[in-house]
């Protein structure tokens, strides 16, 4: 009985448990450590529409509506000449 439960550890995760170990190895692969954030924006790496300055200086909050806003430098270049 011992060596069927031994087995049972050793099988390689099916189902959900497989979907959910790759999931995480995904995000662990992806996101960025909390721990040290880079020095400008934290998604310019992750951005398609990153600026050269994104990687250096942190964005300001540019808000759209009540409540509704960005920290983006895209946003912030785009509103600077509308008050």
């Amino acid at each position: 009985m011992k060596f069927i439960s031994q087995k049972r550890l050793i099988r390689p995760p099916t189902g959900l448990g497989l979907i959910l170990g790759v999931m995480m190895l995904v995000a662990s692969l992806c996101a960025p450590a909390f721990a040290n954030p880079p020095a400008g924006c934290r998604f310019c790496e992750r951005c398609a529409q990153a600026l050269d300055r994104c990687a250096s200086q942190a964005p300001p909050w540019v808000a759209f509506e009540e409540g509704a806003g960005a920290a983006c430098w895209l946003y912030a270049t785009q509103n600077a000449g509308s008050c």
